[in-house]
């Protein structure tokens, strides 16, 4: 009867040990400073925490215990606004004890449940790099579910190293040449922009070359803080009917030692017709063609009239890689009516 009776206090002794510790649930998060922006940008639009760079740590006690992780990512794009949910997940049941991001998904610490808003992460990998705030959380279950503990982190980056986008014009389309809106985000903490834009004169030119070289059409001129400008207003030199032109915005940081500059993405676009001038243009193209006797000439005249075709979007780059303008075009195409003996032939490629 003693033994029965010492086993069982034993028993007691244990249980009741174990009971106490494993109500001592704790989980802490800490966020690894320096941490590098680039790190940070891979980790918040990858949703798969163990793809990412490792970038937290989450002290789990006790160790040994069986629970369950659950963290929640959001994002507060510019001051002011309300956080917006961008990731979530939760583990199945595994064995406590401190892991990092890069841990999650891996061996025994299964991910059974996540959800991305895939709007926003789009829009994170769009800017390039983090911008705001973000705020991580995560809650602490035991092996049933309960919630035990839970902690909560912020990092910010309101003055952003990042890309920061323009919105319009798009890259590669038409523009009209007497009224250019460009608009583009805003960034927290600019107290000024200037916009910067450039004739790119050859397809094999990189827009980063082509912004730089010569005489610009708009030379870093500051809008103040304005983030939709018409850049008809802007330049310095007019542009022509059939250019490509190359923009990009810098957002102008205050800051201790003068602050800082924050270049946009670089977009081209095209410069359309002058009102008016579409007409004109067609027609100097079906006198040209007009002039040949062959078949090909005759074919594409009718393609026009039936509406099948229209020559005011044309664009002819030459063997350099150089896009002719409208107005180049045109003497060329005047040159060949008064010189018809130079026409060796037209060729007609249906895309």
């Amino acid at each position: 009867m003693k033994k029965i009776i010492l086993l069982f206090f034993t028993l007691f002794l244990i249980l009741g040990v174990n009971r106490n510790v494993y109500s001592q649930y704790n989980v802490q998060l800490q966020i690894f400073d320096p941490l590098p922006e680039v790190d940070f940008a891979a980790f918040a639009i990858t949703n798969n925490l163990s793809g990412a760079p490792r970038i937290l740590s989450i002290t789990i006690e006790p160790e040994g215990a069986m629970v369950i992780l659950e963290g929640r990512i959001e994002w507060q794009k510019d001051e002011g606004e309300s956080y917006s949910q961008l990731y979530t997940f939760k583990t199945a049941p595994f064995t406590a004890r401190n892991i990092t991001n890069s841990d999650i998904g891996f061996g025994d610490i299964r991910i059974v449940e996540n959800r991305a808003n895939s709007s926003l992460t789009q829009e994170n990998i769009d800017r390039g790099m983090p911008t705001g705030k973000y705020r991580m959380t995560v809650y602490l279950r035991d092996e049933h579910g309960a919630i035990k503990d839970t902690d909560q982190k912020e990092i910010s980056f309101l003055n952003p190293s990042q890309t920061f986008v323009i919105r319009s014009p798009e890259a590669n389309s038409d523009q009209n040449i007497g009224n250019v809106l460009a608009e583009w985000d805003n960034v927290v903490g600019a107290t000024s922009y200037s916009v910067t834009a450039n004739v790119r004169t050859s397809t094999t030119q990189g827009l980063e070359d082509a912004l730089n070289s010569g005489t610009p059409l708009i030379d870093n001129k500051d809008v103040g803080n304005l983030n939709v400008v018409s850049l008809r207003q802007l330049l310095d030199r007019d542009w022509l009917a059939g250019q490509e032109i190359v923009l990009q915005v810098t957002a102008n940081i205050s800051g201790p030692g003068g602050g800082r500059e924050l270049n946009s993405n670089i977009v081209n676009f095209f410069i359309q017709d002058p009102a008016g001038a579409t007409g004109t243009f067609n027609q100097e193209i079906l006198g040209m063609l007009e002039l040949l006797s062959d078949i090909t000439g005759r074919d594409l005249v009718t393609r026009f009239e039936e509406g099948q075709m229209d020559f005011s979007n044309m664009r002819i780059t030459l063997s350099d890689g150089r896009i002719i303008t409208q107005a180049e075009l045109t003497t060329i195409l005047n040159y060949l009516k008064t010189n018809p003996d130079n026409i060796v032939g037209v060729s007609f490629v249906n895309k």
